[in-house]
């Protein structure tokens, strides 16, 4: 079971009410641009407050599920496959983390929609007249001026520590690779939620939590060694030379430097290939699982960029094996926004395509190569 079903089940069994976090519906929502925009707004409300539940296929009764109703079984994937294109078109900005599942309970199917507390506030519905809702305990209603210019101040405030801290992090990385005249790729995990690198955890509690860290390819494994600002993991080839780092800073974001993603071309060029392809999903996974584990939060902003080799340029080997089409020192990507419901609901790979994608288009190709038209993470052997 999983644990959204495991809530679910709990919601009805124990009689939860409606609050501003949880919502019964009888009905499904019609397949109309009407039901389109409903189900838009009660997403929205829900990001826009504390996140929340939506059960359908439950009737209730001042607010408390009375009778399991259900949605009738041939039905339920088509309106799972529904509400998942309402939710990738109908609000403003990508709201990531969102999960949509069936749940059988007493015989009968329903579907669960957790909507995650959203980390880009405020989400807006752009086809509504009133485009900006929040929840209230048993209904949605449209945002106020102050709410609305709230909701901004407070995200622009959180990505703006995001923003700094990264810039910072990044242009000692700039300076490491130009100094010692050499070649690497960066990959920072910032957990996302209130106090977000503003917090100080306990060194020693997080040394506890994670005393031990693999490079990338998981051939080497180090031990973290305390810092002013947290855990360093250097990973060291066989004559001594430090291969790459780690760091988990004390407010939770981790960092990762690796020099052993790339191969190179005949003429010395550096090219990124499938072992850059699996390190980094390998990274976003297990860094996310980390930076829950030691802040508990549900978002992350993944932040990743290459560096070459003072005096050579990036190159890439495709599969008709053409000589590259970019020539550029270096590749910085845009920040992917995910959550730990993505990486549970979902194989990594998936939900690191858009930066996988990215990594591809920079020498001259559509998408990552390693994706069937399924949509399936199928690299060579």
């Amino acid at each position: 079971m999983t644990e959204l079903a495991a809530r679910v089940e709990a919601f009805i069994r124990t009689g939860a009410r409606e609050s501003s976090t949880l919502d019964y519906k009888r009905d499904a929502y019609s397949m109309t641009e009407g039901g389109r925009k409903e189900f838009a707004k009660d997403l929205a409300a829900f990001a826009n407050k504390d996140g929340g539940v939506l059960i359908v296929g439950i009737r209730e009764e001042a607010g408390a599920p009375a009778e399991v109703v259900g949605i009738p079984a041939p039905e339920v994937d088509s309106v799972i496959l529904w509400l998942e294109s309402v939710a990738r078109g109908g609000v403003n900005p990508h709201l990531p983390g969102l999960v949509i599942n069936q749940v059988n309970i007493d015989g009968k199917a329903l579907v669960a929609v957790f909507v995650p507390r959203g980390m880009d506030q405020p989400y807006e519905v752009a086809s509504a007249g009133a485009r900006f809702f929040v929840r209230d305990e048993r209904s949605v209603r449209t945002m106020s001026r102050e709410e609305i210019k709230f909701a901004v101040s407070r995200s622009t405030t959180l990505m703006d520590r995001v923003d700094h801290f990264v810039a910072e992090r990044m242009r000692a990385f700039l300076e490491a690779m130009r100094r010692e005249q050499t070649l690497g790729s960066i990959l920072i995990v910032t957990p996302l939620f209130d106090e977000t690198l503003s917090f100080r955890y306990d060194l020693p509690t997080v040394a506890a939590l994670v005393p031990h860290l693999q490079s990338l390819d998981g051939g080497m494994v180090a031990s973290g060694k305390p810092r002013l600002d947290g855990l360093l993991f250097e990973f060291d080839k066989l004559e001594g030379q430090a291969a790459g780092s780690a760091r988990i800073f004390r407010h939770g974001a981790i960092e990762i430097i690796d020099g052993y993603m790339f191969g190179r071309l005949p003429e010395g060029r550096m090219t990124p290939g499938l072992t850059l392809m699996n390190g980094l999903i390998k990274a976003v996974r297990e860094n996310i699982v980390l930076a829950r584990k030691i802040t508990g939060a549900d978002s992350f902003a993944i932040d990743f960029r290459i560096q070459s080799e003072a005096g050579k340029q990036i190159g890439f080997y495709n599969h008709a094996h053409r000589p590259p089409v970019s020539d550029r020192a270096e590749l910085p990507f845009d920040r992917l926004i995910v959550s730990q419901q993505d990486v549970d609901a979902h194989e990594t790979a998936t939900v690191a395509r858009p930066l996988l994608d990215q990594i591809w288009q920079a020498f001259g190709q559509m998408n990552c190569g390693y994706f069937t038209d399924a949509g399936e993470y199928q690299p060579p052997r």
